[in-house]
Order: C-alpha cells, then structure tokens, then sequence
C-alpha cells in the first residue's frame, strides 16, 4: 500500500493504492480521509495499519485512521478538544512494541521531541513516557526489533544528525 503525499508542485493529495504483485498493477484504495496530506505518519500492529499526522495548506490535520486491508475506521483524533493533547505533527517518525503504536518527534512549528504511545484496544493516546533525552528531529528512520524502538538520523533546521537512539518501554 501506498498513499498520500505531494506531487512535484507541492500539491497535496489523499489518493492511497495497493499493488496486486501477481497482476503487477496497482489498484486504487477509496480512504475516508478528510483532508489531503503530505509527510503523514503509519505504523502496523497485527493485521491493521494506523495513518494520520502530515501537513496540508497550513494546516495540520487532526483525523486518524486504521486499515484492514478492507475497511477504514476512524480512530481517536490527534487532538481532543479541549486541549488535552496534540499530536498534530509532520515528518513524525514511527515503531510497534507489543500491541502499542509510537509516535516520536515530527515537526509543527518548531521540531518536537515528544513520544506519543497509541493503545488500539482503549483507543487512546498516552504521553507519560520519556521524550527524546536530546536533539529534537523530524523525518528520522525508525523501526522496531522484539521490545525495543529505534530511532536513527533526521534533522532540525539545516542540522543533520548520525546518531541512533533506543527507545525501551518502561510504563
């Protein structure tokens, strides 16, 4: 599967696709998306994939979504309304550990070092974990391997970084 991002001009878009390996053609997925993106977010936990975050015409949108293969469901948005949290972000980089989605760094406004954990089975978003210790970035490489979360390279501003950090949950 692939989708959103820009085209060479900057627009924006929401069009996502799947390719049928044995046909070697690609098939237009329908999302239920409200707005058009690009640098979103996704992450995989068991056989669904969760999508949201990006940047669209100044705006950063706020609704997220899961994915079976088959059908889209809207999940807890990005932001509440009252204020109580914001995970409304680019260039976010993303790892599974166990049955929880994370959400690290990105960028809105300035370049963010905040982790974020997604509980698919309560719905929620948590933030009562570590931060990135130092060197706030966007656009990292992540990944996961067994209980741990890795994050490697991105920038902030003009600066670019070589360093890798490990992220091991505690709570």
């Amino acid at each position: 599967y692939v989708g959103t991002g820009a085209t060479k001009t900057q627009k924006t878009l929401k069009d996502f696709y799947k390719y049928d390996a044995t046909k070697d053609t690609w098939e237009v997925v329908n999302t239920p998306f409200q707005n058009k993106r690009v640098n979103a977010f996704a992450f995989v936990i068991g056989n669904k994939a969760y999508v949201g975050g990006g940047f669209d015409n100044n705006q950063y949108p706020e609704d997220f979504y899961s994915f079976d293969g088959t059908q889209w469901s809207e999940e807890t948005p990005l932001k509440d309304a009252t204020s109580t949290y914001d995970l409304t972000r680019q260039a976010a980089s993303t790892f599974v550990i166990g049955n929880y989605g994370y959400v690290v760094g990105g960028k809105k406004s300035t370049v963010l070092n905040t982790t974020w954990k997604y509980d698919p089975a309560t719905k929620e978003w948590i933030n009562k974990h570590q931060a990135l210790p130092q060197n706030a970035r966007e656009g990292a490489v992540s990944f996961s391997i067994e209980s741990k979360g890795y994050l490697t390279t991105g920038a902030n501003g003009s600066f670019k970084f070589d360093d890798t950090w490990v992220f091991t949950q505690v709570r």
